[in-house]
Parts: C-alpha cells; sequence; structure tokens
C-alpha cells in the first residue's frame, strides 16, 4: 500500500482533506483520530489488502508513516 492510498482511506474516514496529511502527520495529536477512526481505518485496509494485521501494533501508531511502515511489514503474500 502506497501512502496516498492511506491517506485517502484516513481522509474518508475522518473527514480531514487529504492535502492536510503527510506521512509525519500525528494520527492522535494532529489529527484527532479516536479508538473507533483507528478501528475503521484498520477494518478498510485489511479488506482492500486481504490481509490480517496486529490490531494492537495498528491503532498504536503515531504517525501515519509508522502506520504505513506497519501495513507494509504484515501484508500476507
Amino acid at each position: 500500500m502506497n501512502s496516498e492510498r492511506l491517506i485517502q482511506i484516513i481522509s474518508d474516514i475522518t473527514g480531514i482533506p487529504a492535502e492536510e496529511m503527510a506521512e509525519d502527520t500525528l494520527l492522535f495529536e494532529e489529527l484527532g483520530a479516536d479508538s473507533l477512526e483507528m478501528f475503521k481505518i484498520y477494518t478498510e485496509v485489511s479488506k482492500e489488502l486481504d490481509a490480517a494485521f496486529d490490531r494492537q501494533s495498528f491503532v498504536t501508531a503515531l504517525s501515519i508513516g509508522k502506520l504505513l511502515t506497519i501495513i507494509n511489514e504484515n501484508r500476507l503474500g
């Protein structure tokens, strides 16, 4: 998954314009994402990639870039 696609998923769920995000954007501190939004992002990414990730690592990622790293390191197949 690339950063543009992940940012679009986050934008769709949070309602924050994608143009306001970058890989170094902090999910909780800057975007104000809550645990429900993080779960929705987790679910959407898992569905899109047909893969399962460690949910705890996923929801504790601090930035979009860290989240992207977790996704790409844990892809199946």
